[in-house]
């Protein structure tokens, strides 16, 4: 089994419709293996941490439509009986806003 966590701090800018931060993962494991694990890794409960800057724009907006797009950099730290990377995530959304009745 395993357990993760995610999250961070930031601010807004551009009237809140952006936002620019620090963001943080941290997954590690809790329990052993079983079954038909390779004997060399019982027993070897992995973690590993991350952090990195983490920024998300719009890019347009038209009518009731939004186009956002969002980036985050995070470099792992701290593994154990795993790999470390450094990781970069892009992402987009696009909204559809609709009023409040």
């Amino acid at each position: 089994m395993h357990a993760k966590d995610f999250g961070g701090a930031g601010r807004s800018f551009l009237g809140g419709a952006g936002q620019v931060g620090v963001a943080y993962a941290m997954r590690w494991k809790v329990s052993d293996d079983s079954g038909s694990a390779d004997p060399l890794s019982r027993g070897n409960r992995n973690r590993v941490y991350g952090i990195g800057p983490s920024v998300a724009m719009p890019v347009f907006a038209k009518g009731g439509l939004v186009g956002l797009v969002s980036a985050t950099c995070q470099i792992e730290f701290g593994a154990r009986a795993n790999f470390e990377a450094n990781v970069f995530i892009v992402g987009s959304t696009l909204a559809k806003l609709h009023e409040r009745p």
